[in-house]
């Protein structure tokens, strides 16, 4: 057992003061001369054993509730615990995200957790080992006086992503080594929000072995944010224009807010007041030159975390969507081919929308397919070259496959397609495709305009498509799969059960047919929705080499009056935060909790997170509460053998 404050155990000394009493109160018997004694002296012996155990049992206790007392104070550890000292290994994860520079009181979260680490440190002994963990910073590993000397006044933000559950396995690599001088304790310092504990599982960490103390910095606090932009580049009868939007939520949800965008050499910002709460703000700005165009929304708003106030963004005039028609049938009796179908659907489209081109299966190889976006394959001959479209498709490219007549794919093209082929059936009455009802993003597509209408083409004959698992899928009404998607690598293919061929039914007849084609190739598309644009944060824009898709940001040459100029400088990098990071900075302690062993784990009350003195004193493993129950029962005993004794019966 040891002591958090041995300092106490000096009051041990007072056990002398009951037992200076019991000697000195011991009096000599006065000699009484009476007429008789032998009643006297029978009456004497039978008493004499009874108080001389009772002035033993009385002193003990008086004994027993001064050491159970100074007992109690000096903050008794038992099994895991110890002190820090000499070669007790530390390990602190600081996180260091952009959510903790939420400012509430006057201080940041960052400055909070600075202080909470500085505090520990002085606690520690100097030769402790000790281990400092920053998100996406270098591991520092010295005495506490190095790490004290490696903390900023200000925090170095962590602009791109590292979820906690990696800071924490980072920090845990460390642990098989520093294990061997004892049990090592992780301290973790964190604003433990939703987006910081999205990866951490319940129980990931439980077999973790050292003793974890958790630090919720931070409170519920409002905050006011942008939404990344969404824009258009668009010739209109006035000229170019952008057209871009923002999602806006204000601090305080009785005020409304104004949204500001600004282009690089261009005309002065723009202004936009937008309602209470949650809102949209749009802009229609005129564009000048080639492009692309570079610019800045953002808000000025008194609210807990600035850093998502401000939003920047690459705009520039959408490329040509590259589709290549794979005509990979055998010789059909029908007079028009189903890659000529195909093509069909794709007649007169402006160089801007799409750029369609067709070849036979034996011509596709890689230089044809280093031009082209999308894959549209039509029949089931998989081709000479196809180990290039597997790699196409696998390094983000996309495959549509059509069947042209009765034959199942070959089993190259099957098993990259994710989906097996088990004959073909006839449908006597006709099956119609249900377009609405999936959670996919890709299959997204077919719900919603003018795709709502896929329901009318009938179907005579189909696949039977069997998905594997993995694979996304849409239905035939009857519940016979239509379509398959499935990803591979960074790409993705698309199966469809039917042909626009007469022998499987009527698509290729109705404009649905159109709808369809176009629909897939669009949500396929590299790179061609807002939400796979921005996806990207803090990518470096890469100038003459071509526009950066997705946010974008500025090499250095924001406009003087922007405000963005002395807090970014000349960094090459946006700071795009992703909107998910700062929607809701209110600590989730018991979630970040569930991921460790309850033994071991400590969770320290945001309202004490900087008191750390004696934080190596688990409540499971200190007896200071059976010290005081034993103290209770001593007392009990004491106030009973010290009672008033019993008057002699008359």
């Amino acid at each position: 057992m040891t002591f958090g404050d041995r300092s106490v155990l000096v009051g041990l000394v007072a056990l002398a003061i009951p037992l200076a009493i019991h000697l000195l109160g011991r009096r000599r018997a006065r000699r009484v001369p009476l007429p008789t004694v032998r009643f006297a002296d029978g009456a004497h012996q039978a008493t004499r054993g009874r108080l001389w155990l009772k002035r033993a049992a009385l002193l003990g206790c008086r004994l027993a509730v001064i050491a159970l007392l100074v007992l109690a104070l000096a903050q008794p550890q038992t099994g895991g615990a110890r002190e820090s000292g000499p070669g007790g290994p530390w390990i602190i994860c600081l996180d260091t995200s952009p959510s903790m520079l939420a400012s509430g009181k006057g201080t940041t979260r960052y400055e909070q957790a600075r202080e909470a680490v500085l505090r520990l440190l002085a606690h520690l002994d100097g030769t402790s080992p000790v281990t400092l963990v920053r998100s996406g910073r270098e591991t520092v590993q010295g005495t506490p006086e190095r790490i004290r000397a490696a903390l900023p006044q200000k925090p170095t933000v962590w602009w791109h992503d590292e979820p906690l559950a990696s800071l924490i396995a980072r920090a845990a690599v460390n642990l098989p080594e520093t294990a061997r001088q004892g049990r090592p304790c992780l301290v973790l310092l964190t604003d433990a929000t939703d987006w910081a504990l999205r990866n951490l599982g319940p129980a990931q960490f439980k077999d973790l072995d050292a003793e974890v103390r958790l630090v919720p910095i931070g409170g519920e606090t409002r905050n006011g944010r942008l939404g990344l932009p969404r824009f258009t580049v668009a010739e209109t009868e006035e000229g170019r224009r952008l057209f871009l939007d923002v999602d806006v939520a204000g601090a305080d949800a009785s005020r409304s807010t104004t949204v500001h965008l600004a282009l690089v050499g261009q005309s002065r910002p723009q202004s936009v007041a937008v309602g209470p709460g949650e809102a949209r703000a749009k802009f229609t700005a005129p564009l000048e030159g080639t492009g692309p165009w570079q610019g800045r929304v953002w808000i000025v708003i008194d609210d807990a975390l600035a850093a998502d106030n401000e939003r920047f963004f690459t705009a520039a005039e959408p490329a040509p969507i590259r589709v290549l028609i794979v005509d990979a049938a055998h010789a059909e009796n029908e007079p028009v081919g189903a890659a000529d179908l195909v093509a069909a659907a794709f007649p007169g489209l402006p160089p801007a929308a799409k750029k369609v081109t067709r070849a036979q299966s034996d011509a596709v190889d890689e230089a044809a397919l280093g031009q082209t976006d999308v894959v549209l394959w039509i029949g089931p001959q998989a081709g000479p070259s196809f180990d290039a479209v597997e790699r196409f498709v696998r390094g983000g490219g996309a495959l549509i496959w059509l069947p042209a007549n009765a034959e199942e794919p070959e089993e190259k093209l099957a098993e990259l397609l994710g989906a097996e082929v088990d004959g073909v059936e006839t449908a006597a009455d006709g099956a119609t495709i249900n377009p609405g009802g999936y959670a996919s993003d890709l299959l997204a597509a077919f719900e919603g305009g003018a795709a709502a209408d896929l329901a009318g083409p009938v179907f005579t004959q189909r696949l039977v498509l069997k998905p594997r698992r993995g694979s996304a899928s849409i239905h035939f009404t009857d519940g016979r799969t239509a379509v398959v998607s499935q990803t591979r690598g960074r790409g993705r293919t698309v199966a469809l059960a039917v042909g626009p061929g007469k022998t499987w039914g009527n698509l290729a007849a109705r404009p649905e047919f159109v709808v369809l084609m176009h629909s897939l190739v669009e949500a396929l598309a590299p790179d061609r929705t807002y939400r796979a644009m921005n996806r990207v944060v803090g990518r470096p824009w890469r100038g003459q080499e071509g526009p950066a898709r997705g946010p974008g940001n500025y090499p250095g040459a924001l406009p003087a009056d922007s405000g963005a100029q002395g807090r970014l400088g000349r960094s090459p990098y946006s700071v795009n935060l992703p909107p998910e990071e700062t929607a809701d900075l209110t600590p989730q302690p018991n979630r970040l909790a569930a991921a460790f062993s309850d033994q071991r784990t400590r969770v320290l009350d945001p309202s004490q997170a900087f008191d750390l003195k004696g934080l190596m004193a688990h409540p499971a493993t200190n007896p200071a509460a059976w010290f005081v129950v034993a103290l209770t029962l001593v007392l009990a005993a004491e106030t009973f053998l010290a009672g008033r004794p019993r008057r002699p019966s008359p």
